[in-house]
């Protein structure tokens, strides 16, 4: 918080996706100029990787677009996890997850940290479980997700339950191992 300016009091959302490809970082955005007006106490962080270049300068034009006093950019944090643990909600509205794997380990992270997630319901990201689902990039509808997980604590620990319960069950190395393992169980008999 202290390298990023933000009090221990702030609350705040953070986008860990990139800013090159999908849709995510525009999105998020649109999200950060709504909530300018709809939750004005809240602060959204663009914690990205340089993948080439041009995310400089897309990370320099949002910031111009942007209010500065409720956004922040990181490029390239070693503290990713303690960035993450401290929002409020991960927001990801990403469309387009080449050069990445099909659910970013950023996401399942943040499910372990109790910290809810937002995510658009398409492509791979449709296989998160427990998490809440956006099936639009409208900014909008992530707005009233956002709006709604800030407002209420009760509901980001359902939430952070749901998810660490999805995690036990469907997102855990031992839990991928036994569904790969009882497809090709089935693959094998129904060849026989």
């Amino acid at each position: 918080r202290a390298e990023i300016a933000l009090d221990a009091a702030t609350n705040y959302l953070i986008y860990p996706g990139d800013l090159e490809t999908s849709a995510g970082a525009e999105t998020t955005a649109l999200l950060a100029e709504r909530l300018a007006r709809s939750a004005p106490e809240a602060v959204i962080v663009f914690a990205y990787r340089r993948k080439s270049p041009r995310a400089t300068r897309i990370a320099a034009e949002l910031a111009g677009r942007l209010a500065p006093e409720r956004t922040r950019f990181v490029e390239n944090t070693p503290h990713i996890l303690a960035l993450v643990r401290g929002a409020g909600a991960v927001v990801f509205p990403v469309d387009d997850l080449w050069g990445k794997v099909d659910l970013p380990i950023v996401l399942l992270e943040a499910m372990e940290l109790g910290v809810p997630v937002i995510a658009l319901d398409r492509g791979p990201l449709e296989d998160l479980f427990g998490v809440v689902k956006v099936p639009t990039l409208d900014a909008e509808a992530w707005e009233r997700e956002a709006c709604a997980l800030l407002a209420e604590p009760a509901r980001r620990e359902l939430i952070a339950r749901r998810q660490r319960e999805a995690l036990d069950l469907h997102h855990r190395a031992s839990s991928v191992a036994r569904a790969y393992e009882d497809s090709y169980l089935e693959l094998i008999a129904e060849s026989r």
